[in-house]
């Protein structure tokens, strides 16, 4: 499914493969991707008056994997990273030391 704006002030009508859409004023619409390649279609998009907003997947045919959240497997990435540095690091390459009794 393809979503496409309508970027004139007016209402328009556009003629695809399986039959036409009329498209309010700066309004969207969803079509299947079989219509994408419908020649009119084509030449609005190329001409501007017609925009590609997004493309959306069909939700039946793709399965949502379970898993960690991104958020968590940042947060892990940092703490690996932490882990490597302080354990990569000696005394000559961290000449500072921070003493907080004095």
């Amino acid at each position: 499914m393809i979503e496409i704006r309508n970027k004139l002030n007016q209402r328009l009508i556009i003629n695809l493969l399986s039959g036409t859409i009329d498209i309010l004023a700066k309004s969207t619409a969803v079509i299947p991707d079989d219509d994408f390649s419908s020649a009119h279609l084509q030449n609005l998009l190329r001409s501007g008056k017609v925009i590609l907003v997004s493309r959306m997947e069909d939700k039946s045919k793709t399965k949502k994997k379970k898993g960690e959240s991104p958020k968590k497997k940042k947060i892990e990435a940092e703490n690996k990273l932490e882990v490597e540095i302080s354990e990569g690091a000696t005394e000559s390459e961290n000449p500072i030391e921070i003493n907080p009794d004095e």
